[in-house]
């Protein structure tokens, strides 16, 4: 399957469409795995993760983890890491439009 239809799965159909920070990671980890280079994108994803880590903490744990599959030319695992990027922000929208940040959660 080409990462194209890959990406379409994914419910994103192309970088163009790519609005948040998580999405234009997503398809940068894509395009270094079907060259199989990082050199045009590393900087870029390195510049797009400060950024989001700027705003939170929450993801500093996956982008340790991408810099471990970049460091070592993993570019499959990068794109999987890059799906949990995806997935991550889904639950914190998520949470933000149930308006439950601020209350307390309770565990049953």
């Amino acid at each position: 399957m080409s990462r194209q239809a890959v990406a379409s799965l994914d419910g994103l159909s192309s970088a163009l469409e790519a609005g948040s920070i998580c999405e234009r990671i997503y398809f940068m980890l894509l395009r270094i795995y079907d060259s199989n280079d990082q050199s045009v994108y590393g900087n870029k994803i390195v510049e797009l993760a400060n950024e989001l880590m700027s705003v939170t903490k929450t993801y500093d744990i996956l982008f340790l983890y991408l810099n471990d599959s970049l460091t070592k030319s993993d570019y499959g695992k990068a794109v999987q890491v890059g799906k949990l990027l995806l997935q991550h922000e889904a639950v914190l929208h998520d949470i933000a439009s149930e308006g439950s940040i601020g209350r307390p959660a309770f565990l049953n």
